[in-house]
């Protein structure tokens, strides 16, 4: 195993020797082996995978350190490793960060790691509770963690580092409230017309979320008793999808007005109606997600009471050029932009539109010109990058 140091020599490692080992680990008949056998195989399998991960992350700090990534492809280093690997983006990136810690945070362990003392998994648990509040004193106990891995469960051990680094955090006077940036929730769109949710909430974020979205939840949910009392073919849902559906009528009840209001509802939700040019369908319609995804038509429920805009993006594009009369798109050509490119345009790059800007091609200054098929979207990083020099 090479540590960041050895790096410099890493065309001397044999990795593309390392990748056909795997290959032909990957394919070994395991149907003969007898039981010893395979609990053997399988404890030495683990033990390689956590090897390999500590190797991917000595690399994945180096690059992240010298922004290399950024440099020769514009891309940052979880974006690009999710890009090229064919993975999850939301995934390498917290490969990188954990990587990122690891190496800066906790050499002592990671050299630990690295000689089999203990697994990544340890590292995993052991960045995962570190802050900038607490690394210092869970640092300076590296040594008597790795000794600990080697005497506990995993999950004993794991739940010694949480309770270390919770009494290590109110040492140092930690006030949830005054943690913003602890606050993160993460929405990844799947190519299925679904969104996976992830995220953490402290302090009185935290409060609020849960007594809010649990109240609402418990009015689903009698509601849903109400009409199985009625009907028994309507299912009442478990806590978790109340849950879920809560989080979509706090989203309605945020977006409404009171009856009588002069004031127009917001957006609750945009969709793009194209003409179906499937003879076989006939139905007429298409519905999508301004991101491009083909929504069912069920969906149309949503256009029962719809503020209904007329967008024209084909033929020669009026009204959406403007030449040089105006500097910034506008936000019917925003939204144009937004149906036709999906988000940002950068190759690998995931960011929605509502994260994006309008990029001019060429530069408005000096000669170009505020129309859809002169403008394209990139977000805020890589709209930065277009305009390096060279």
């Amino acid at each position: 195993m090479f540590g960041i140091g050895e790096l410099d020599s890493v065309g001397s490692f044999d990795l593309e020797g390392l990748r056909d080992l795997a290959v032909k680990a990957a394919g070994v008949d395991v149907s003969f082996g007898s039981d010893g056998e395979l609990m053997a195989a399988a404890l030495v399998l683990e033990e390689v995978r956590s090897l390999v991960d500590a190797a991917e992350a000595h690399v994945l700090a180096r690059l992240d350190a010298e922004a290399v990534c950024d440099r020769e492809c514009g891309h940052r280093t979880g974006t690009w490793l999710g890009h090229e690997a064919a993975v999850s983006k939301a995934g390498a990136r917290a490969r990188v960060r954990t990587a990122r810690r690891a190496v800066g945070w906790f050499a002592t362990f990671d050299a630990a790691v690295t000689a089999g003392e203990a697994g990544w998994g340890h590292m995993e648990v052991l960045v995962s509770v570190a802050n900038v509040r607490n690394r210092d004193a869970l640092a300076d106990a590296q040594a008597e963690l790795v000794d600990l891995a080697g005497r506990f469960s995993f999950e004993h051990w794991a739940a010694l580092v949480r309770r270390l680094a919770a009494e290590f955090d109110l040492d140092g006077g930690y006030d949830p409230n005054e943690d913003l940036h602890a606050n993160r929730l993460r929405l990844s769109a799947n190519g299925d017309m679904t969104i996976e949710m992830s995220g953490r909430l402290v302090g009185s974020a935290r409060v609020t979320v849960e007594q809010t979205l649990g109240s609402i939840a418990d009015e689903l949910f009698a509601r849903f008793s109400q009409d199985h009392g009625v009907d028994a073919s309507i299912e009442i849902p478990t806590r978790a999808t109340l849950l879920a559906l809560a989080i979509e009528e706090a989203c309605r009840r945020c977006n409404s007005v009171e009856l009588g209001s002069r004031q127009q509802p917001r957006t609750e939700a945009v969709m793009v109606i194209e003409q179906d040019t499937d003879t076989d369908t006939g139905s007429g319609a298409v519905l999508r997600s301004p991101d491009g995804t083909r929504l069912p038509h069920s969906a149309a429920a949503l256009l029962d009471d719809a503020f209904l805009m007329p967008l024209v993006v084909n033929g020669e594009g009026a009204p959406l050029r403007y030449g040089r009369s105006r500097r910034f798109a506008t936000p019917k050509q925003k939204l144009a932009l937004a149906v036709r490119d999906g988000g940002c345009v950068f190759p690998g790059c995931d960011t929605a539109p509502g994260h994006c800007d309008a990029h001019h091609e060429p530069d408005f200054d000096p000669s170009g010109s505020t129309d859809t098929h002169t403008m394209m979207l990139l977000c805020r990083h890589h709209h930065r990058i277009t305009h390096r020099p060279g």
